[in-house]
């Protein structure tokens, strides 16, 4: 559904339906953030499939957050909402920011452990491969 499309909203009694969908959205979020900061002293576990996905992923769903975002104006325009409404629409308002700066850290770090995917250990020649692990710049695999 874009943006040009009007979503059919959701009435004010399912604002607590929505609020644990995005946590839980948040949380999965975060363990995928943990899961790719783990990477950053090891990127040469990543391939660019893998974060091509995950680029993917996160930037569609950092563009579908505007219907978090109408759902909230929507809710905000009813005559009936409540100040326990408002609280808890501020409470899905903090989620969903908390959402986009865990999708923004997650294109940074994918494009971040690019540079040193294991993709871009195979395009290196053999020379290239030892002179950049001898200064350092590569930490060599450890032993099991």
């Amino acid at each position: 559904m874009g943006r040009n499309v009007e979503p059919k909203w959701l009435p004010l009694d399912k604002i607590k339906t929505v609020r644990g969908y995005i946590d839980e959205e948040l949380d999965n979020g975060r363990e995928l953030l943990g899961t790719l900061l783990k990477a950053r002293t090891k990127p040469h576990v990543m391939d660019d499939a893998l974060l091509d996905r995950v680029a993917r992923v996160n930037k569609k769903k950092r563009e579908d957050l505007w219907m978090y975002r109408g759902q909230m104006e929507h809710w905000l325009g009813d005559k009936r909402v409540s100040d326990a409404d408002k609280k808890e629409i501020d409470g899905v308002d903090a989620q969903v920011k908390a959402m986009e700066e865990t999708y923004a850290e997650m294109l940074s770090l994918a494009d971040e452990l690019r540079e040193g995917s294991i993709n871009r250990i195979m395009e290196m020649d053999d020379m290239e491969l030892a002179m950049r692990t001898l200064m350092g710049n590569i930490k060599p695999p450890k032993g099991s």
